[in-house]
């Protein structure tokens, strides 16, 4: 077997660099003859990752296999092939995916993430002093929005469920690993064609709960968060009349 030293092992990766313009990834290099073999640079540096900060590249884009309780940092599922990491985020193969398709226009509008991307613009408009974190040139931030008003913003949507053999309804919002300041809650009717309520609640109150935000449509759980309702009318009107052939995210998209 060939014996490499450090020097020319990280020479590698910076040759591969040269090539295609772009850190190499996990398993350019597994099927790749004209360059080393993966495990020579586990053997040497322990993982792909270190490799990649010796030598100085970037290591955004980088592939590994699932280990312990990791989990993707934008849905928390723990099921992935394997994690790509965005921004200092760790994402999973569904949710990268995904994101692409975001970025190049065509999001499904009627997926959960397209779905949340409309909401982000109901949101954006209605505020009217935000900035968009999420666009081409900051692929996958941590947070949504940055309002004047109520800085680092997460919108959250859920259309609303009904309790298994009760009749009774909640609507579910995930909390993000990163916490803003506020949570911006959109509430939907069962087939997401109407808002029914929109909540903007201050993530300081939230400290104690565990990975959702929980609130039932019954008049004991719709008291609880009443301080945080707000008027929903702006935001289902901008919902009702919004044209998503104009959002850059569904710009290839034939709706």
């Amino acid at each position: 077997m060939r014996r490499y030293d450090d020097e020319f092992l990280l020479n590698e990766l910076k040759r591969f660099y040269n090539i295609y313009g772009r850190s190499p990834t996990y398993n350019d290099f597994v099927t790749n003859k004209n360059f080393p073999c993966t495990n020579a640079y586990q053997k040497h540096f322990g993982t792909w990752n270190n490799a990649l900060q010796l030598a100085g590249l970037n290591i955004n884009h980088m592939q590994v296999k699932l280990i312990g309780n990791e989990y993707c940092e934008i849905c928390k599922s723990k099921k992935s092939s394997h994690w790509y990491y965005k921004n200092d985020l760790r994402i999973c193969d569904k949710c990268y995916t995904g994101n692409r398709n975001y970025l190049y226009g065509r999001l499904n509008p009627n997926s959960t993430t397209g779905i949340g991307v409309i909401t982000e613009h109901v949101v954006y408009t209605v505020l009217n002093d935000c900035v968009k974190c999420n666009t081409e040139d900051n692929f996958c931030a941590q947070y949504d929005l940055i309002s004047k008003k109520y800085g680092n913003i997460n919108v959250k949507s859920s259309k609303i469920k009904k309790v298994n053999n009760e009749n009774s309804f909640y609507w579910q919002f995930s909390k993000t690993s990163k916490i803003p300041d506020y949570y911006i809650c959109i509430g939907f009717n069962k087939t997401k064609t109407e808002i029914l309520k929109v909540w903007i609640i201050n993530s300081k109150i939230l400290i104690n709960t565990k990975n959702r935000i929980y609130i039932s449509n019954s008049e004991k759980g719709l008291n609880k968060f009443k301080q945080f309702e707000v008027d929903l009318e702006p935001y289902n009107n901008v919902y009702q009349n919004l044209d998503i052939t104009t959002l850059p995210e569904f710009a290839n998209v034939v709706v």
